[in-house]
């Protein structure tokens, strides 16, 4: 690749200190030779990138990717190494950044736009584009307190995908809007990445990152290890996550989530109420998932996100708030029971949410907190004869005469 270099790390590393907040604090331990609580959020990470690259980062919860993201962004600064970045950079952390809500749609195109760091003229000169790319022309001189979260969030894109920078840092921001949204986003970031610029995608959905990245970059407890082929990187990564254990309880202090709601453990059973690395299925299995809550108004509601290998979402599901129990002091328990019926033996993962509705929160949102192995087995206990073709899901389907599994890609 002989394109220029756009972005340079160089033994990147942040050291925080657990607790402290004041650089003052630290010299007095050190006077009085307390030990370092600290830790390395990333440790001498390195890499090169180039024009006309699409980069995916990817990792763990915990991993560093938001750290490195923030140094890349000029957010906050190493603790040892230094990045370069050479030409005009520009960094959309959440859609609708600087949206004030008392002011119309054209009033916050403008705001916004001068807040991720386009000037004046640029904006005037690309408005028509960016209204259409929205979409919602029809309530641009609407205060965007009325607009749904749908039309809030294709503004507030069609703002930061206007902007005229040679690194882009994305950070996980196609989470939002219906699919069709999703994969005009997904071709505008591609898009961006064959008009000779460079782009960073942070993001934990992996279909995405094969579909639109050249390379991946993967962190683990802050180091890089590992940089290539994007499908290379998310195929390793997916099946090291899958290889996991089928159960994972976290403390309260280690607990991910907000104030609101906080993910205690999650766990995979087979028909037995057993926990094995791979499960044995003849019917079903249950995904069982605790957590806490502060909220006295509602309960949040658990969701799931099941994917393969691969990285592709296999099921999801959502439980009713009426059917989460309680239990002890602000403890809730909820199960899913998901069919083996249309599921092939292999390895998986899941990523577990805990949002509150009216208005619409996200508390925890959690990937790769588990991995399991799945075999089917028929009524006796023998495993299901596997069928020649390789693809996602198994459904009933009409073949001739009877009704045989058939697998469907």
């Amino acid at each position: 690749m002989n394109q220029p270099v756009t972005v340079r790390a160089e033994g990147l590393s942040k050291h925080y200190v657990r607790g402290r907040n004041s650089d003052m604090t630290s010299v007095f331990d050190r006077w009085m030779k307390r030990p370092d609580q600290g830790f390395f959020a990333i440790k001498d990470v390195s890499f090169e990138l180039r024009r006309g690259e699409v980069v995916g980062l990817i990792g763990r919860n915990g991993s560093g990717k938001s750290t490195l993201f923030k140094v890349l962004s000029r957010i906050t600064t190493p603790s040892h190494g230094r990045a370069e970045i050479f030409g005009r950079c520009a960094t959309m952390l959440e859609v609708g950044t600087g949206f004030h809500p008392d002011l119309t749609g054209r009033e916050n195109i403008s705001l916004s736009g001068q807040i991720l760091g386009m000037r004046p003229h640029e904006i005037a000169k690309k408005l028509d584009s960016i209204i259409d790319f929205s979409g919602v022309g029809e309530f641009l001189d609407t205060p965007v307190k009325h607009y749904s979260s749908g039309m809030y969030v294709r503004l507030g894109f069609a703002v930061a995908a206007h902007l005229d920078a040679d690194v882009l840092l994305v950070d996980e921001i196609l989470a939002v809007g219906d699919q069709a949204f999703q994969q005009k986003c997904l071709q505008t970031i591609a898009g961006i990445g064959r008009e000779d610029r460079t782009v960073v995608l942070v993001s934990h959905s992996m279909p995405n990152i094969v579909s639109v990245c050249d390379r991946a970059l993967r962190l683990e407890g802050g180091h890089l290890v590992d940089f290539g082929p994007a499908r290379d990187v998310v195929t390793a990564y997916s099946r090291e996550v899958a290889g996991s254990i089928p159960y994972r309880e976290w403390s309260a202090d280690e607990a991910p989530g907000d104030a609101i709601a906080r993910l205690r453990s999650v766990r995979v059973i087979d028909e037995s109420e057993n926990t094995h690395a791979v499960i044995k299925c003849h019917r079903a299995f249950w995904i069982e998932v605790t957590y806490t809550s502060t909220n006295t108004k509602r309960v949040p509601c658990p969701s799931f996100r099941m994917f393969n290998v691969d990285g592709h979402r296999i099921v999801a599901g959502i439980c009713p708030m009426e059917l989460v129990e309680r239990r002890a002091d602000g403890m809730f328990v909820a199960r899913a029971r998901v069919s083996c019926d249309v599921l092939d033996d292999g390895t998986y993962t899941l990523g577990i949410c805990v949002s509150s509705f009216y208005p619409g929160r996200e508390h925890v949102k959690a990937d790769g907190v588990v991995g399991f192995g799945l075999s089917v087995v028929d009524h006796h206990g023998k495993p299901r004869e596997r069928a020649v073709l390789q693809a996602i899901t198994r459904i009933p389907v009409s073949w001739g005469s009877g009704s045989v599994q058939a697998m469907i890609a």
